[in-house]
C-alpha cells in the first residue's frame, strides 16, 4: 500500500508539465479537439473541407491522392481511424493486387507523404487559413485527424507575438526548474525511505 502511494505521487507529473503530449496521443489514435463522437454537421462540414481541398490545383492534378484522402476522412469518420494500415489503402485506393506486400510496395508510404505536403500547402492559401476544420494525416499512421483551426491559430498567435523579454525570462526559469525538481525529487524520497524502514 505505501509502494502504491508513492507510485501515485510520482505518476502524473508528465501530465501536467507536458499536455501536448497527451493532445499528440489523442491525435494519432484516430480522434481529435472536436470530441470523440462527432454529430451529423459536424461530419457534414468536415466532408465539405475535404471537398474544397480536392478542388485545390495542386492536388486536383491528383485523382488518386483525392481519393487517398477521401479514404482516409471516410475511415476515421466511422471511428476506424486508428486501425488504418497500408493494405487495405493499397488494395481499394491504389488497385494493388491482394498479394501485395507493403514492406516491399512503398506506393502507400511514399503518397502518404506527399498528401500531408499538399494538406499543409493548402492550410497556407488564403482559402485554406479561412477552414474553419483542418484535416490532417499524422506521420506514421493513415488515419485523417480534424482540428479545430481557431484552436492552433490562437496557439500560434501566442508563440510569435510573445514579448522577446519575457521569452528570455521564461527559459531562464523552466533551466532552473528541472534543477528544483530533482532537489524536491531527492528530499521526497528520502523521508519517504526514511518513512518505509520505520
Amino acid at each position: 500500500m505505501k509502494s502504491l502511494a508513492i507510485c501515485r505521487f510520482f505518476q502524473p507529473w508528465w501530465v501536467f508539465h507536458f499536455p501536448s503530449y497527451n493532445r499528440y496521443n489523442r491525435s494519432v489514435q484516430g480522434r481529435d479537439n472536436l470530441g470523440t463522437d462527432l454529430d451529423a454537421e459536424h461530419e457534414k462540414e468536415i466532408n465539405s473541407v475535404v471537398e474544397r481541398i480536392a478542388l485545390f490545383p495542386p492536388l486536383k492534378r491528383s485523382p488518386l491522392l483525392i481519393a487517398f484522402l477521401r479514404y482516409s476522412v471516410k475511415e476515421s469518420l466511422s471511428g476506424d481511424g486508428d486501425k488504418l494500415t497500408a493494405y487495405p489503402i493499397a488494395l481499394d485506393v491504389f488497385d494493388r493486387p491482394p498479394s501485395v506486400d507493403p514492406n516491399t510496395d512503398p506506393i502507400v508510404r511514399v503518397q502518404a507523404g506527399r498528401l500531408r505536403n499538399l494538406l499543409e500547402e493548402y492550410y497556407e492559401t488564403p482559402q485554406g487559413r479561412q477552414e474553419k476544420f483542418r484535416v490532417k494525416i499524422p506521420k506514421g499512421t493513415y488515419g485523417a485527424v480534424f482540428l479545430n483551426s481557431a484552436d492552433e491559430d490562437a496557439e500560434g498567435v501566442e508563440t510569435t507575438m510573445s514579448d522577446p523579454a519575457q521569452d528570455t525570462s521564461t527559459d531562464a526559469k523552466r533551466r532552473a526548474f528541472p534543477l528544483l525538481q530533482v532537489t524536491v525529487g531527492v528530499l521526497v524520497l528520502s523521508a519517504m525511505a526514511i518513512w518505509l524502514l520505520n
